[in-house]
């Protein structure tokens, strides 16, 4: 037997009694203010979208400030409080909660309730987390254009009400549980950032070749040119224009224009040196051939 199990046995021998949120305590509606309101430094405030992003089941400080000549005007929750969201854009949106633990009181938005009352806070904001919670509160949600619950039906949510001996009990393991869910999500963002790292370096790496492998191929390729007397380069034959001579071409115009069925592919700089009507002495070669 667990030491809960042990608790509730000594303290509840007849059951642990299931009672109504509004026959344990009191439900506080805030009063609105707007996100342009908030500022970096003042009084303490909570508004309603922040519970779904910044807060978990409790909390000490507050990420957001009010003017204190605003907030003296507006509703505040006091430690200890559980506070709700009552309204948002879909169901699933309602209910959200967190327990308020810091030392000082806090604005809440108008679409936030304060619950007060003498359960563990902890207790009550892990209690909202449950499905038996959020099953309760759905049908009794009003949806049109905005989905809303009221103080009323609020109050009509029934919660297990142990001792308070148990309740912190509960709560205690319930903590270790989330503080190791914390750590491991911590771990896992690290691992995965390690990942993404990793992954970014060997793929430069991969992807980058140095100027000089590039200058390595380039020179593979010159030699391999270099080697093959008479090859294709663009799909038209070539040949060299050291080759052409008075030793192995006949000195006539008839030759001529058999050369001119195929182009003398040759480097930039024999083309510039010899762009002219005649390359050698014997061999006739017209302007637009040696183009």
């Amino acid at each position: 037997m667990s030491r809960i199990d042990e608790l509730i046995a000594e303290a509840c021998p007849s059951g642990v009694p299931i009672k109504m949120l509004g026959e344990l305590g009191t439900i506080i509606r805030g009063k609105r203010f707007v996100k342009a309101d908030m500022v970096n430094a003042g009084t303490p405030c909570i508004h309603y979208g922040e519970l779904y992003t910044k807060y978990g089941a409790w909390a000490t400080e507050t990420f957001s400030y009010l003017e204190p000549t605003l907030a003296s005007r507006l509703r505040f929750a006091h430690p200890g409080d559980v506070i709700f969201v009552s309204a948002g854009e879909t169901i699933e949106d309602i209910g959200k909660s967190v327990a308020w633990l810091g030392n000082d009181e806090v604005v809440i938005h108008d679409a936030l309730y304060a619950f007060r009352s003498p359960l563990d806070p902890k207790f009550v904001a892990y209690f909202s987390q449950t499905n038996d919670f959020h099953s309760q509160i759905r049908h009794r949600i009003s949806s049109s254009k905005v989905s809303a619950i009221s103080t009323e039906n609020l109050g009509k949510v029934r919660i297990p009400a142990p001792p308070l001996e148990v309740q912190r009990e509960i709560v205690k393991v319930l903590d270790t549980f989330t503080k190791l869910e914390t750590e491991l999500e911590m771990e896992l963002k690290a691992e995965l950032e390690a990942r993404r790292q990793q992954y970014k370096y060997y793929r430069d790496k991969l992807l980058t070749f140095s100027n000089e492998y590039r200058e390595r191929e380039r020179e593979r390729e010159r030699e391999r040119a270099r080697s093959v007397p008479r090859q294709r380069r663009g799909g038209q034959p070539w040949v060299r224009l050291q080759s052409i001579t008075t030793q192995n071409v006949a000195p006539s115009r008839n030759l001529c224009a058999k050369v001119e069925h195929f182009r003398i592919m040759a480097p930039m700089a024999y083309k510039t040196a010899f762009r002219t009507t005649y390359l050698t002495e014997h061999f006739y070669l017209s302007e637009k051939t040696a183009a």
